[in-house]
């Protein structure tokens, strides 16, 4: 249940790891998004920021505060949200 505002914002940390932290040149990151953005809505707006993460939009995983979630799940204050792109071994 969200109790926020919906025309409040709220602050999350976005965390990058393997090659998506090497493609953006960033392992952390600090948004602020509008109270009731979704999972998706973060993962479009990032995809818009940097185009490089599109190579792995159907097959990173998002995770928010270290459990991974759906798309549509609305993203709360305080979470730390990570995305995992695939990882291959060798």
């Amino acid at each position: 249940m969200m109790s926020q505002n919906l025309d409040a914002e709220i602050v999350v940390d976005v965390l990058f790891f393997a090659g998506a932290a090497e493609a953006i040149g960033l392992k952390r990151l600090q948004l602020t998004v509008p109270a009731g953005s979704t999972l998706g809505d973060l993962s479009t707006r990032l995809e818009d920021c940097y185009p490089v993460l599109c190579r792995w939009a159907q097959s990173g995983r998002w995770a928010i505060n270290e459990a991974f979630f759906d798309p549509s799940t609305v993203l709360e204050h305080p979470c730390t949200i990570a995305f995992i792109p695939p990882v291959s071994g060798g």
